[in-house]
C-alpha cells in the first residue's frame, strides 16, 4: 500500500536509477504505482532494477543511456515518453565522483566529466520534460543535489561541490519559471549516504570517522534519501517548489 494514492498511474523518468539514491527513489515510486523509466548506464544492473520494478506491478522499464550526452538523452529521453503516453515526474539523480581529491589533483578533462554527469545532465533532461508538463499544468521535477553543494562537510571534491551548488541554483531559478503553470521544481541535499558507490570508494575506516563526525552519528540509507522525494512529487506538496530539503543527519544544518 502506497503513502500518496494521487500518485498511481504517473509516469516518471528516472536517471542515475540503477544503484543507490536513485534506484531507490524508483522503487518506492514504483511502490506508489508510478511506471518508471529507469535511466543509466549499466545494462546488467539496468535489467536487474528494471525486473524489480515490473514485479511491483507496474510497467517500468530500464533505458540505457549517457546522461552527459545530449543526443543519447534526446533520443532515450522521446522513447521513454512515447513508451509511457507522458513524463508527469522527473527525477534528476545521475551524478557521483570518482574519489576525494584536491583541486589540484584534477584535470581539465575530470573537471568537464564532473560537471558534465552532476549538472549538464538534469539540464539536457528538463528542457526536453519541461514543455509537456506545462501544457498539462501538472508536473514534478526533483534534483539530487548534495550537502557539498550548499557548505563544507569534509573535503570531498571541489569540482563536485561546485557542480551540486549549480544545481540548486538551476533548481531555485526553473522553479520560478514554471511556477504559474502548475509545475514544482524542488531539489534534495543528501548527506553521506551508504550507496553502492561510497561503499566502493570509501573505507571501512573513512567511513566511520565520517560517522563521527555526523550529529545522528550514522550515515543514510538509501531508501531514507528517497522518502522525501516521493513526498514532493505528491500532491501534499503541490504548494512547495524552489525548495531544498537537507538530508544530511543534522550535518548541514545551515
Amino acid at each position: 500500500m502506497g503513502l500518496y494514492s494521487e500518485l498511481k498511474g504517473k509516469k516518471a523518468v528516472v536517471s542515475g536509477a540503477t544503484a543507490g539514491i536513485g534506484k531507490s527513489i524508483a522503487t518506492l515510486l514504483a511502490g506508489e504505482g508510478v511506471d518508471v523509466a529507469a535511466i543509466g548506464r549499466d545494462m546488467d544492473r539496468g535489467s536487474a532494477v528494471e525486473a524489480k520494478l515490473r514485479e511491483m506491478g507496474t510497467s517500468s522499464f530500464f533505458a540505457r543511456c549517457e546522461v552527459s550526452s545530449p543526443e543519447e538523452v534526446d533520443v532515450a529521453y522521446k522513447d521513454a515518453a512515447a513508451r509511457l503516453g507522458k513524463v508527469d515526474i522527473l527525477v534528476n539523480c545521475a551524478g557521483g565522483f570518482p574519489r576525494p581529491a584536491l583541486v589540484s589533483e584534477y584535470s581539465v578533462a575530470d573537471w568537464d566529466d564532473l560537471m558534465n554527469i552532476n549538472l549538464r545532465s538534469a539540464f539536457l533532461l528538463t528542457r526536453l520534460a519541461l514543455p509537456g508538463m506545462v501544457e498539462r499544468k501538472w508536473g514534478r521535477v526533483v534534483n539530487i543535489s548534495s550537502g557539498a553543494g550548499l557548505t563544507v562537510t569534509y573535503l570531498t571534491s571541489a569540482i563536485y561541490a561546485a557542480a551540486k551548488a549549480g544545481m540548486l541554483g538551476f533548481t531555485r531559478h526553473v522553479a520560478a519559471e514554471v511556477a504559474p503553470h502548475g509545475v514544482t521544481v524542488n531539489a534534495t541535499a543528501p548527506g553521506l549516504t551508504l550507496s553502492e558507490r561510497i561503499a566502493k570508494i570509501y573505507t571501512p575506516e573513512m567511513t566511520a570517522d565520517r560517522a563521527k563526525h555526523i550529529p545522528m552519528g550514522r550515515l543514510c540509507e538509501p531508501e531514507e534519501q528517497a522518502y522525501p522525494v516521493v513526498f514532493l512529487c505528491s500532491d501534499q506538496a503541490a504548494y512547495i517548489t524552489g525548495a531544498t530539503i537537507n538530508i544530511s543527519g543534522g550535518m548541514t544544518s545551515v
